[in-house]
């Protein structure tokens, strides 16, 4: 299993969240035969105060838990009826390591007796020959999750001369990965600080500034103050952000995007 909050009915998971959560489970299908992404309270069972409960729900973190091993590895390909994965692949597959042989016992109250049977684990954890594929494929599926965090990059900075010495700026940042740098529970509860946009230059002062919402109509929404810091409530997973600057000045300036989970990047360019 591939589970994912929420633990409980009526738990909180907000539909872009919902939506990445989906699609690095359904990856982890395909690299781990026989497994599932499943919701915790719809497909398996209740569970009050779970851990990715706490990790999303006040933390804002994109979570996962796998329960390992499923006996559907062992019935993978098997010709016969699928009420053949008990006896015959303990018998024909683990070569009976999975049951103990029914043998004599003298037990301290009901005296001579016969113990054996399957064994209680066998089928909680992988046989031994089978344990490196299972570790090797859910270590896979972990570093998948962690590759897609965000990944910012600087994508384009362009500059447009104005009347009366002005010049616009505009600065362009691409996330190359799945998740968004804040999760849309993290913005809605002020988890962590919004990410910022920064244009600093020894003889360069910003006039205005905001986040471009139309590029194409160039509409955007000016900040009320300290214009060389914009704040971006998040850098969305596979998207891209756009800022504008309005500037005065000449000479070099400094670009600087700073993000709690995307890390800071830097570029710097020259008025003009």
């Amino acid at each position: 299993m591939i589970l994912r909050a929420p633990g409980r009915e009526g738990g909180v998971m907000r539909g872009g969240d919902e939506r990445v959560h989906l699609q690095i489970s359904q990856r982890g299908e395909k690299m781990l035969p026989a497994y599932r992404a499943m919701v915790v309270w719809k497909d398996l069972y209740t569970v009050w105060g779970g851990e990715f409960d706490w990790t999303y729900g006040a933390l804002g973190i994109v979570s996962l838990s796998n329960e390992l091993w499923s006996m559907r590895n062992l019935d993978r390909g098997a010709a016969g009826p699928s009420g053949e994965d008990g006896a015959a692949f303990l018998r024909y597959v683990l070569l009976n390591d999975g049951v103990v042989k029914w043998h004599p016992y003298t037990h301290p109250t009901f005296g001579q007796i016969e113990i054996g049977g399957t064994k209680k684990t066998w089928s909680r954890v992988p046989p031994s020959f089978l344990l490196e594929e299972e570790c090797h494929r859910n270590m896979a599926f972990t570093l998948y999750h962690a590759d897609q965090m965000p990944l910012l990059q600087l994508s384009e900075v362009l500059m447009e001369k104005m009347d009366d010495g002005l010049f616009k700026v505009f600065v362009t940042v691409e996330n190359r990965r799945l998740i968004p740098t804040r999760t849309e529970q993290d913005v809605i509860n002020k988890i962590n600080t919004p990410d910022l946009f920064l244009l600093k230059g020894d003889n360069v002062k910003v006039i205005s500034a905001g986040r471009v919402t139309d590029r194409f109509s160039n509409r955007f929404e000016a900040v009320e103050r300290r214009p060389e810091r914009v704040e971006v409530p998040t850098i969305p997973g596979i998207g891209v952000v756009r800022v504008q600057f309005v500037v005065s000045g000449s000479g070099r300036f400094t670009i600087t995007v700073d993000s709690v989970k995307g890390g800071v990047i830097e570029a710097t360019q020259t008025l003009p």
